[in-house]
């Protein structure tokens, strides 16, 4: 059996990722876990942990970043601490695989313990470029820490291919948003 562990910690790549999640989740040939973290934890952002719950999802673990905004850098802050929290979490649940999206701090964060602790990274939509954030060099640096990359464009796969310096394990599947129309269920007027 394989263990893989995903981790998610925000509505948008929850989303974009809960086909997969879903598919994951029911293989009996896989021992699955969620880590959630982030906003979805934030009543602010609308408790989207519930949303999670709603979708029947678990296997799940929640992994509350402390905020402490004494700092004049809170992300790096919050940064620490979830490499802290998603290490333990790894330690416990020894996944062969974490799958992680994009580009935010906490998925940085995710990828950094998942490869400090020995597990591979798969980074979905990896290649993809944000103007004008810090959002690109997260994701540069995740597509490093990576061992397979899932892009959702050609040129994102090329992308992914020169900042690795590879094209092993790179493929172009498309975005995952396509998954999540497909799944959907009609509904009458």
């Amino acid at each position: 059996m394989q263990k893989i562990a995903v981790f998610t910690g925000t509505r948008a790549e929850y989303g974009l990722m809960k086909t997969l999640i879903k598919k994951l989740e029911s293989d009996i040939d896989i021992d699955f876990n969620l880590l959630i973290s982030g906003t979805h934890l934030e009543e602010k952002f609308g408790n989207t942990k519930d949303e999670i719950h709603f979708d029947g999802i678990k296997n799940t673990q929640f992994l509350k970043i402390k905020k402490d905004l004494t700092y004049k850098n809170p992300m790096s802050y919050q940064t620490g601490e979830t490499i802290k929290l998603i290490s333990q979490a790894l330690e416990s649940l020894n996944p062969k695989f974490l799958i992680v999206l994009g580009d935010r701090y906490e998925s940085f964060a995710a990828a950094v313990a998942a490869h400090l602790s020995g597990i591979k990274i798969v980074h979905l939509h990896g290649g993809e470029k944000s103007l004008g954030s810090i959002d690109n060099k997260l994701r540069n640096a995740i597509s490093q820490l990576s061992s397979i990359h899932f892009t959702s464009a050609d040129i994102h796969k090329r992308n992914v291919q020169n900042i690795i310096s590879s094209s092993e394990n790179v493929y172009d599947v498309g975005p995952l948003v396509i998954d999540g129309l497909l799944d959907l269920k009609k509904r009458s007027k």
